[in-house]
């Protein structure tokens, strides 16, 4: 018995440095996952480990920079497109070496021409000895819808000779909620009348059960005040 507790602490203690070693440094914001989650806090920060992989981070001096498309991962803030590689910000000790035209979503800090084609474009000079960090993938290989905004009950409406609202439901949908006391106003066929829809919302509309809700087909494209206009 005596040799298996000793054996067992010999294998925790050589599993210990791995433990630790699982931590990263991160700094500014950045995706947690592949459904549109993000974390953004600006500061320098820690995670035990992410589901959204190492492929869309920069690595500068041990502290991971995200450095992949912020639209493609699901950013619903302002971007600003670059035309080539750049200091970054923050007083990082490198560089972002993407030369092709990208986004981050932080703005231009520094010696910058704005392109014809809404672009910035470093025009500073590169000191050398700084690390140019690059990420091994710009966009993830399946698409990121963000999540839909947290849907708000509705003010009372007349539907069917009856007042009703629209509240969250189960699974993230949304249930038609009668006021007690009324009865609903019965068509030939024996069904309430449709009730008219209430609109699009922001990224999502109800369908015509009223059931659950559904992200738009097409993404909101977000732009910052100076990023070029999508053609």
């Amino acid at each position: 018995m005596r040799h298996r507790l000793l054996a067992s602490a010999v294998v925790l203690a050589s599993l210990a440095p791995g433990l630790a070693s699982a931590q990263a440094r991160y700094r500014g914001p950045h995706p947690v996952d592949l459904d549109g989650h993000w974390h953004l806090e600006d500061a320098e920060h820690v995670h035990d480990g992410l589901s959204v992989g190492e492929a869309p981070f920069g690595v500068v001096d041990e502290v991971r920079v995200f450095l992949g498309d912020p639209l493609a991962y699901g950013y619903d803030g302002e971007v600003w497109t670059y035309t080539q590689a750049h200091p970054l910000p923050g007083g990082l000790n490198g560089y972002c070496g993407v030369t092709q035209p990208h986004r981050h979503p932080f703005a231009p800090d520094g010696r910058y021409r704005r392109e014809r084609s809404g672009g910035y474009a470093y025009v500073g000079g590169m000191r050398g000895g700084r690390a140019m960090a690059v990420p091994s993938r710009l966009t993830p290989r399946t698409p990121v819808i963000a999540p839909a905004p947290p849907i708000a009950p509705t003010a009372p409406f007349l539907w069917a000779g009856c007042l009703h609202r629209l509240d969250p439901g189960s699974r993230g949908g949304v249930r038609l909620v009668q006021s007690p006391g009324c009865a609903a106003i019965v068509g030939p066929f024996g069904r309430a009348r449709d009730a008219p829809p209430p609109g699009r919302g922001r990224g999502s509309y109800f369908d015509g059960n009223y059931g659950r809700v559904r992200r738009s087909p097409d993404l909101r494209v977000v732009r910052g005040a100076d990023a070029p206009r999508q053609k």
